[in-house]
């Protein structure tokens, strides 16, 4: 892998690769996964319920188009591995990586907007450079791997008899759904954690990465194995889920914005709108849904909820940073204290979306990027 450059020709490959691709190049490292619990092998000899699966690869289909899902068989489950849908099919230093996490790392190293480090290194321009990545993360995913039911399930329980299956199974379900806030997840992370690093970032927490990863890994080898143990609860939660109130853009529009009283919800909606269209790469910045629940909970209710963007933010977060530096500068005039207008505008960007440091983007706020494009201030006279 020395020679194959960090670049949107690698982005595709790993999109559509299908199978399980070992990259043992720079020397032979030992699977940390036996057969027995590998996700390939328990898929295809074991019977797994096709709701347990439609969370599994839940990520990884949000990487091919509509057409290619549509083309899938209502029963994909064969087709997982022979098609480009299997979450986790790279093997790198001995370690399962996943496909929706390595793309989103990749991503973030192409065409960044400030410098890239990993343990002081800049130039990371070939797969290769990051072998010092992917080592640490083997380690962290083999500690994760081997000992997830010592760390994280049996602090947890009082025994794990037989009569105890369905607590324990109830507890490796609160871990990967994070303890019940979020829909189950393959994998633990969206891309790299970066730290602030001279004028650029540096790639961190690498072990805890791979750790987290061996957790999640292990747990749903737990799972595979165990389909009618696991198949009540993964049914109760979708039952349960779908029930879950759903924000309706037309009634929150009507609602009073108590933020800024004096400015519409509509112009709210109509500005931040952007950010649920496709980036460069394809990508929305959000969903509808994390629109409404941004306007309803920061504007309409002022108490926000911090959620997560949809894309990486080592690429975009300069593009995100201009539409919120930009909503102060078409609506500030509307502010009845014009005293600490920065703060507060930054704050809606800060205390709304998780990502952003208090300290470097705060001094970055005025500096705004061309290539995305809001609306006009409004119309509307004060």
């Amino acid at each position: 892998m020395k020679e194959v450059l960090i670049n949107d020709f690698l982005l595709t490959v790993f999109k559509t690769s299908k199978g399980t691709y070992i990259f043992d190049d720079w020397g032979g490292a030992e699977d940390i996964v036996c057969g027995a619990l590998n996700h390939t092998h328990l898929l295809q000899k074991s019977i797994v319920d096709i709701i347990i699966t439609d969370y599994y690869v839940e990520g990884t289909i949000s990487l091919i188009t509509p057409k290619q899902f549509f083309d899938l068989p209502k029963d994909y489950r064969p087709f997982i591995f022979s098609h480009n849908l299997a979450p986790f099919p790279y093997i790198i230093s001995g370690a399962p990586h996943s496909r929706y996490n390595l793309i989103k790392k990749i991503e973030s190293l192409i065409k960044p907007d400030h410098e890239i480090y990993l343990y002081g290194n800049k130039n990371l321009l070939t797969f290769h450079d990051l072998k010092p990545y992917f080592d640490e993360y083997a380690v962290g995913f083999k500690d994760g791997f081997k000992d997830f039911i010592a760390d994280q399930i049996e602090p947890y329980l009082l025994k794990l008899e037989n009569d105890n299956r369905i607590e324990f199974a109830n507890r490796v379900f609160k871990f990967i759904t994070n303890d019940l806030s979020e829909k189950p997840r393959a994998t633990s992370k969206t891309g790299f954690d970066f730290a602030p690093h001279n004028k650029g970032v540096e790639i961190g927490n690498i072990y805890q990465d791979g750790l987290l990863e061996g957790y999640l890994y292990r747990a749903w080898s737990i799972i595979f194995s165990e389909n009618e143990l696991f198949l009540p609860i993964f049914k109760k939660y979708r039952d349960g889920t779908e029930k879950l109130k759903v924000l309706e853009k037309d009634i929150i529009l009507k609602k009073d914005n108590n933020l800024i009283p004096r400015l519409k919800i509509e112009y709210v909606y109509e500005f931040f709108s952007v950010l649920t269209k496709p980036n460069t790469n394809g990508d929305p910045y959000l969903s509808e849904q994390k629109l409404l629940t941004f306007i309803e909970s920061t504007f309409v209710n002022d108490q926000p909820i911090q959620q997560s963007f949809d894309v990486s933010l080592t690429k975009e977060k300069k593009n995100i940073r201009t539409v919120f530096k930009k909503f102060q500068d078409n609506c500030y005039q509307y502010e009845k204290n014009q005293k600490h207008l920065k703060q507060k505008y930054f704050d809606i960007m800060f205390k709304g979306f998780k990502g952003f440091s208090k300290d470097q983007d705060y001094k970055k706020w005025c500096e705004t990027s061309p290539k995305i494009k809001t609306i006009d201030k409004p119309r509307e006279r004060l």
